[in-house]
């Protein structure tokens, strides 16, 4: 992103290319692209980490050995 960033910068006009332009005008995103690949890329990893709770949830569920792994934790805790 950083790569495309630069790439909008240099089609600025010479004077606009300078920090505290492009923070007057811009807010500093020159790239809306940019913007929208990190949202896309926070938006999937968000999805993904859903799916995969899920499908933890289905594992604990159906294939399980009929115990919750918190009890299968508390088993091979040493008891005084």
């Amino acid at each position: 992103m950083e790569i495309l960033e630069n790439q909008a910068r240099q089609q600025l006009p010479p004077d606009m290319q300078t920090t505290e332009a492009i923070e007057a005008y811009y807010d500093g995103a020159v790239c809306l692209a940019c913007d929208f690949a990190s949202i896309g890329i926070a938006f999937l990893s968000i999805c993904l980490g859903a799916i995969l709770l899920l499908l933890w949830g289905i594992y604990e569920l159906f294939f399980a050995s009929g115990h919750s792994s918190t009890e299968r934790a508390m088993k091979l805790l040493p008891r005084d």
